[in-house]
């Protein structure tokens, strides 16, 4: 029998299974973490009722695997173990995952195509740049809508529940808290690579001499000016492109800037890389446990520690599945998606404790 007890942080009710009395567990919602009850006393049977209901809304069986939406218990991963389990759900239900995830690819592109059609309407009239900025924040914003759906769907496809079509259109009472997700990790991605790049940048150029305009004011020398000719090329016989090549090899400091930028981009791709994978279960805690933007990313920190080489190796797998998809003349996307997307959705609801880690056996 599951216990039910009362957080003492945020008096939020939870659940565990029978077998973790006596053990610690942390609350999904604040954090908290809390002895659990040794002994619990018998539901009256209105409460009873009440538990039986909800457990057989929330809980499912695939094969001897269970599946259960409780308090997370966050829960180390094995590489074999998420894609053995992703790929057996994957063959038992992969015409509905091809199906939604289809669905999900030709909304999107249908969504980019009129946001570009808009956009290129907006150039011929007397506002472009507001056309164009209500189409780029439409398309943001339908997106977002579809993701939170289509996230949704698959959640439910890979705890055995019933999915629908209908979920991939359910994703509006998610939209703002998606939305913030992706405004925060954009930020923090784009922190890095400032930092990261801009420190090295400012450096290379403030510490190379400018020695060709020292050069050519030593000796007298006339600087032609280069102007574009309506052939495309300019007055020194150089095209456009090789004119500003030119100019950064005669102007040391701008090769030493952009020297610094290369040397930053390779500083910061391993924290950005960690990053990512850091904060790349916020949105599946947004939808599956109605987290807001700042405690499903930093929840999704807690869950991922321990995990994220086993994250990392899960993607590059996940990302040549879908490279295998793209030679395919992009068609073989359609037939590959599903298959990542509930290899992915496996490790969250594995990593979150509501899954077990063992491999699916044969039934």
């Amino acid at each position: 029998m599951p216990i039910e007890f009362v957080c003492p942080e945020c008096r939020a009710t939870l659940r565990v299974g029978d077998d973790a009395r006596g053990k610690k567990a942390q609350c999904p919602q604040c954090g908290k973490i809390s002895e659990l009850p040794s002994q619990i006393a018998p539901p009256s049977p209105s409460q009873a009722a009440s538990t039986l209901s909800v457990e057989q809304s929330d809980t499912t069986f695939l094969g001897q695997s269970h599946i259960t939406r409780g308090p997370m218990l966050p829960v180390r991963i094995d590489f074999g173990s998420v894609l053995s389990r992703g790929w057996r759900i994957a063959s038992r239900r992969y015409g509905l995952a091809l199906l939604g995830s289809t669905l999900f690819l030709l909304l999107n592109i249908a969504g980019g195509m009129i946001a570009n059609a808009i956009s290129e309407w907006g150039r011929l009239a007397v506002d472009p740049l507001s056309i164009s900025f209500a189409s780029t924040v439409g398309r943001i914003l339908f997106d977002t809508w579809l993701f939170g759906g289509v996230t949704l769907f698959f959640l439910k496809l890979t705890r055995g529940q019933t999915a629908r079509v209908a979920d991939l259109f359910a994703g509006g009472k998610f939209l703002w808290r998606i939305l913030g997700v992706n405004i925060l990790i954009v930020l923090s991605l784009s922190a890095i690579l400032i930092i990261g790049c801009g420190i090295p940048a400012l450096i290379g150029y403030l510490s190379a001499p400018d020695a060709a305009v020292r050069d050519r004011a030593e000796d007298g020398a006339t600087k032609v000016v280069a102007t574009e000719t309506p052939s495309g090329k300019t007055n020194n016989g150089l095209t456009t492109d090789e004119s500003a090549d030119q100019e950064m090899r005669q102007n040391p400091r701008t090769a030493a800037a952009m020297a610094g930028i290369g040397i930053g981009l390779m500083l910061v791709f391993l924290p950005v890389i960690i990053l990512g994978i850091m904060f790349s279960q916020a949105v599946l805690l947004v939808v599956d446990r109605g987290m807001g933007s700042l405690e499903a990313m930093r929840q999704s920190i807690r869950i991922t520690r321990g995990n994220r080489f086993t994250l990392f190796g899960l993607g590059l797998v996940l990302s040549f599945i879908s490279f295998l998809g793209v030679l395919a003349f992009f068609i073989g996307l359609f037939f590959v998606i599903p298959v990542c997307w509930i290899i992915g959705t496996t490790a969250f609801l594995t990593m979150t404790g509501q899954m077990s880690a063992e491999p699916i056996s044969e039934v």
